[in-house]
């Protein structure tokens, strides 16, 4: 069982269990008709608050790789992706969640998704890289349209669908995540930036260490909620999810 899904049906247990029939009875008939308007205003908020996350994940971005000239796309992505491996394995050692071993044939299945994510994630970093330029603008905007026509999103969903039953969630996501930061691994082994980020990296200086977690960090979670949010539910709210900024900061400087 999905792990929101096990959530919900333990505090429905719980419920149940120490409420009183006509008390209960009473709370769904007053919530029933305000559902569709809560959900509406959850989604709202999540689509605000993503929008301010990417807005200052761009800030952290320029300001770090301009300050100190870092513009090593490749490494930054792959620390991106395993920042997010390394929580979701934290999170299965705690007992939060359950994931199941890697699959080495639902990898197969999710390849192209995270061939896909990989490319995106470098052409992100690479657009906030360039962002002195007016390639930052043309990139930003159509990102997620690259996204989609590549299929990324949508496989997602597909596979999610086809899967659905035999592997949670989380479990799809860590096997995405797994074939992800191999792939950026072994790109940056190839990749000549990837001696370059080590030896032109300040790694005595606390605030250059500072910026760089910051800025991975928001990229890694925001990479999780667009990547769950085409697994849990599809690829448009996603798609729509990972557009916010140019969607919403416009109506917030109207404002």
């Amino acid at each position: 069982m999905d792990p929101w899904q096990n959530l919900v049906s333990r505090c429905s247990a719980w419920w149940q269990m120490h409420t009183p029939h006509a008390l209960r009875a009473c709370v769904y008939e007053v919530c029933k008709p305000l559902v569709p308007l809560l959900l509406g205003i959850a989604a709202l908020v999540a689509v605000i608050v993503y929008a301010l996350a990417d807005n200052l994940h761009s800030f952290v971005s320029r300001l770090f790789i301009a300050q100190y000239h870092y513009p090593y796309t490749v490494p930054l992505a792959f620390i991106q992706v395993l920042l997010n491996l390394l929580a979701l394995l934290a999170l299965h050692g705690v007992g939060l969640i359950h994931l199941k071993p890697f699959s080495l044939k639902l990898a197969e299945r999710l390849f192209v998704p995270a061939v896909c994510g990989s490319v995106q994630c470098i052409l992100a970093i690479w657009a906030e890289a360039c962002s002195h330029s007016g390639l930052y603008q043309l990139i930003a905007s159509f990102l997620p349209m690259v996204s989609l026509s590549l299929g990324h999103l949508f496989a997602l969903t597909k596979v999610s669908q086809t899967e659905r039953g035999h592997a949670s969630t989380f479990d799809l996501y860590y096997t995405l995540t797994v074939t992800r930061t191999l792939l950026l691994g072994f790109l940056c082994v190839l990749h000549p930036d990837g001696p370059k980020a080590l030896i032109n990296g300040n790694w005595h200086s606390l605030l250059f260490l500072g910026y760089m977690l910051g800025m991975l960090l928001l990229g890694a979670v925001q990479l999780l909620f667009v990547d769950v949010t085409a697994l849990y539910f599809s690829a448009l709210p996603a798609a729509v999810l990972h557009a916010t900024r140019e969607l919403v900061l416009p109506l917030f400087r109207l404002l």
